[in-house]
């Protein structure tokens, strides 16, 4: 009979081949393992720039072939995350986030703040962070709960029993499935330290958002001053450049008549190139100063804001307060400075678990369950004659403890004493930090004080300035109509008074954003609760 098989050459060859390919593949995936060679991961040299894999992790484990998916919404969609492809349609959503303004109908500082609240994400990250605390809270008051678990146990076992007259063998399956239950009695204020320090941090957490929104504020306040005297600036570099061309053609025609000369001439067009140059400057400083209040609210650099004037803002009233009762008033108030003291008293409620770790726990356990098996005793000494060694037996019974436990660790290589000495040196870093926070705090509002006082007297000094200047470029132009003034006088009387444009441009946003600054230093900056949603 022929043979239905027919041998090829080369085909061991062929497979020791394929065999050696696939032990190489392996060996030089092993090699790349962090565990086997973690520097793999890292980048090659100083000087070379890294470049993230796209290769996948492999799968060691049946928790990664059997793992639960991530519901939808507790995973960053790649679509959200930056790269060149996504880089249209973030910015798309971007555009979206920017609230509607006109030139007819601009945002006021309150429409500003209520955009960066909601918009700016390092509020949003603030207030995470006190979810995060707030879990943490609830996590340590889980101490005062039982603890109830279901363990299940199964599988086929043999075992000897030995006996006075031989040794007889156990071999069978068994499943024993019950509940545990574990509850502690007396800890000696452990839980009582957990929850305490729990409830601190979150305290802490809540102080620091609290001074987050304020940071906020004060930070749109500032950029907003700080826009709106570009725009001024802008306008009042526009009004000094209609100047400078006025008194340009001024002297042209005077020039036309033989009544100036050509240096004349000459000073006017400089006086013309710098107003230029100094419109443009102040164009360059709007943009930016509008790229930092986007900023600010957490909008795209390239947001169009209109928003109102800066001489559309109130004054600040003057300060009758003494700075003294602003520096206690500080210390009362600044959510920064509680923020601390709830640090303190966490590292103060940590010290007293340290300590608690020197005395026993006393708890009660308990498990109650059933027994169910399928086995067969053989061998000598099994037992009555009566028993048929070679017949399988199968029962159910239950099964339960209950005990009283009492732990006591009596020596850890004195773990527990440095655990103290840890939690003691903490409390002491936490104290110095809070005095710390307190000079820092005198400090800024002392200068902040002070500064705001200098503020009002420079913006009274920048309104007497204008009107001053104004007045003298007034008479001198009319007088050098007349022929009685030089263009020097006119040139000079004409800088003077957009140095005075300027000066009260800058007072003015000073003294606002002063007064900001002192609402931020004393933490008196506060947001109205949102009203209760309708279910």
């Amino acid at each position: 009979m022929q043979s239905l098989t027919k041998s090829h050459p080369g085909t061991p060859s062929r497979v020791l081949i394929f065999l050696l390919t696939v032990l190489l593949s392996a060996c030089a995936s092993i090699q790349k393992s962090p565990e086997i060679n973690p520097d793999a991961s890292a980048p090659a040299s100083p000087r070379t720039t890294w470049i993230p894999s796209d290769t996948k992790p492999a799968n060691r484990s049946l928790d990664d072939l059997l793992s639960l998916p991530p519901r939808h919404h507790e995973e960053t969609s790649a679509e959200d995350l930056p790269s060149p492809e996504n880089a249209p349609r973030l910015l798309e959503k971007l555009d979206e986030s920017i609230p509607p303004s006109t030139s007819t109908s601009p945002l006021d500082l309150p429409q500003l703040i209520d955009v960066a609240l909601e918009k700016n994400p390092q509020t949003r990250a603030a207030w995470q962070r006190s979810r995060v605390a707030a879990a943490q809270l609830g996590e340590s008051m889980s101490d005062y709960y039982p603890d109830l678990s279901f363990e299940g146990v199964g599988g086929y076992s043999k075992s000897a029993m030995p006996f006075p007259d031989g040794t007889a063998v156990y071999e069978g399956a068994d499943i024993i499935p019950q509940l545990e239950i574990t509850y502690i009695l007396l800890d000696f204020g452990r839980r009582t330290a957990s929850a305490e320090s729990a409830r601190r941090r979150l305290a802490a957490a809540n102080f620091s958002f609290n001074r987050e929104l304020q940071r906020v504020i004060y930070q749109v306040e500032s950029s907003f001053y700080e826009y709106d005297a570009a725009r001024a600036l802008e306008e009042a570099a526009g009004l000094n450049l209609q100047l400078a061309l006025s008194v340009l053609d001024d002297v042209d025609r005077r020039l036309e008549l033989g009544l100036a000369t050509r240096p004349d001439l000459l000073l006017a067009k400089q006086v013309e190139a710098q107003a230029i140059y100094d419109l443009e400057s102040a164009k360059v400083t709007v943009f930016n100063a509008r790229s930092k209040l986007a900023l600010a609210m957490g909008l795209p650099a390239n947001s169009e804001l209109h928003v109102v004037s800066l001489f559309d803002q109130p004054l600040p009233a003057e300060l009758e307060t003494r700075v003294e009762s602003m520096i206690d008033l500080a210390l009362g108030t600044r959510p920064d400075l509680q923020a601390q003291v709830a640090r303190l008293r966490a590292s103060e409620a940590e010290l007293k678990k340290a300590k608690a770790a020197f005395f026993p726990t006393i708890g009660v356990e308990g498990a109650y369950g059933g027994q169910w098996g399928d086995y067969r005793l053989y061998g000598a000494g099994v037992g009555a004659p009566g028993i048929n060694t070679e017949q399988r037996r199968h029962g159910i019974t239950s099964v339960y403890n209950a005990q009283l436990v009492i732990s006591w660790p009596l020596f850890e290589g004195f773990s527990r004493k440095n655990r103290v000495r840890q939690a003691r040196a903490n409390q002491q870093e936490q104290k110095e930090i809070l005095r710390a926070i307190e000079l820092e705090a005198t400090n800024e509002v002392w200068s902040v004080y002070n500064d705001y006082q200098a503020s009002t007297r420079r913006y009274e000094y920048g309104v007497a300035l204008l009107e001053a200047s104004q007045e003298a470029y007034e008479a001198t132009r009319e007088s050098y109509d007349n022929g009685l003034r030089t263009i020097d006088d006119l040139l000079r009387a004409e800088r003077d008074l957009s140095s005075a444009r300027y000066t009260l441009i800058g007072s003015r946003a000073e003294l606002l954003s002063t007064a900001a600054r002192l609402g931020f230093a004393l933490g008196s900056m506060t947001v109205s609760p949102e009203p209760p949603r309708q279910p």
